[in-house]
């Protein structure tokens, strides 16, 4: 018989598992959901879905998020980029040490809008920037973390189901910088 603080850390670890099966159960669906049923494309400011997404997960975490928004006109499936822009915070979240800030932008440069987050952890290795965006793929340090290895490579996938990118960018001083382009509205 288990005595109630052995059952309660029991519990625990089977409700973080359960969480995690089904994280990896959603985002194994939402890559293999035609993005046409998600809703078609709609011109929407991306600054929108940025803050949507920043609200949703200040409510949740405890962490100051660092804002710097510039309007930019897309015509996206918004659910697709909220997922993705929630996908880069996630992984913010999860690298940042207690009590550090997450950045995130929302600019335009060149016709394309760009999101960018920003984390205050340990980096990603420069050898590794390529294939963190492949399916399944976790990083060795990343292994021992909850995760599936799909939140970059849907991430990927909707930057490219938009004809834009997604790629690590070099970051002064220590951390993670990773970067959603899409197009402006008018500029595909």
């Amino acid at each position: 018989m288990l005595d109630s603080s052995e059952r309660r850390r029991m519990l625990d670890d089977v409700q973080l598992e359960l969480d995690q099966l089904t994280e990896l159960v959603g985002e194994l669906v939402e890559l293999a959901t035609d993005q046409r049923a998600q809703g078609e494309p709609t011109p929407v400011d991306l600054v929108d879905i940025a803050a949507s997404v920043v609200e949703r997960h200040r409510r949740r975490a405890e962490v100051d998020f660092v804002t710097d928004f510039e309007s930019c006109e897309v015509v996206v499936n918004v659910a697709l980029v909220e997922r993705a822009i929630s996908n880069l915070v996630d992984n913010a979240l999860k690298w940042s040490p207690p009590g550090e800030p997450i950045g995130i932008s929302v600019a335009h440069r060149e016709g394309q809008a760009i999101v960018q987050v920003r984390d205050r952890g340990p980096g990603i290795d420069p050898t590794l920037r390529e294939v963190v965006f492949e399916r399944f793929y976790r990083a060795p340090e990343a292994r021992s973390q909850p995760g599936s290895g799909l939140g970059l490579s849907i991430v990927d996938y909707v930057a490219r189901t938009h004809d834009g990118s997604a790629a690590v960018i070099n970051t002064e001083g220590s951390g993670a910088t990773v970067e959603l382009r899409l197009p402006l509205a008018g500029r595909g």
